[in-house]
């Protein structure tokens, strides 16, 4: 912006030509000196395949019984949580994705409440959620849920991580499920 000149809209800048593919990056934005204060809105996008999802310290493997079924099937998804570095502390974080529409078995949850490590569960429209307090190196658990229509869809992904270290995680690609 030109010395003296006035903004009437906001100023749209694409950076994608300046950064590099692959590596690190960084956006630094300075105001000369004597310019007036403004605020910055700054969006990014990235994709970033299943292959390289975030593989670390922890492990996560959800299984399903069946990725065909008919609307109203009970479908049981096994899940195990591993953290290698187990001394025995530590809340973790499971997200276990489901497809569009799946109705989770809340009778299948609430029985795991206390047990198997999970402390409590939360569920959401496309996941159930799980607060780990994990009492072994793994922690292994089973739910049902229902599908409630016909359809060909993907999962939601699944992750974990450390409560207390968001940045140790892990990710499990979307399942593909059809419904007839």
């Amino acid at each position: 912006v030109a010395a003296g000149e006035r903004i009437m809209a906001p100023v749209v800048l694409d950076v994608s030509g300046f950064l590099k593919a692959g590596g690190r990056n960084e956006v630094a934005l300075a105001a000369p000196e004597g310019f007036p204060a403004s605020s910055v809105r700054l969006s990014a996008s990235w994709y970033e395949p299943w292959s390289a999802a975030p593989r670390g310290d922890l492990g996560l493997d959800v299984r399903f019984s069946a990725t065909e079924a008919a609307p109203g099937d009970a479908i049981r998804c096994d899940v195990a949580f591993r953290r290698p570095a187990y001394h025995g502390y530590g809340m973790a974080i499971a997200e276990v994705g489901l497809p569009p529409g799946a109705e989770a078995d809340r009778a299948s949850l609430a029985a795991l409440a206390g047990k198997s490590g999970v402390q409590s569960f939360e569920v959401e429209p496309d996941r159930v959620v799980f607060y780990l307090w994990p009492r072994e190196e793994t922690t292994s658990f089973a739910f049902t849920f229902r599908p409630r229509f016909a359809m060909r869809a993907r999962s939601a992904p699944s992750w974990a991580w450390d409560y207390y270290n968001p940045d140790a995680r892990t990710a499990v690609a979307p399942a593909e499920f059809t419904v007839r």
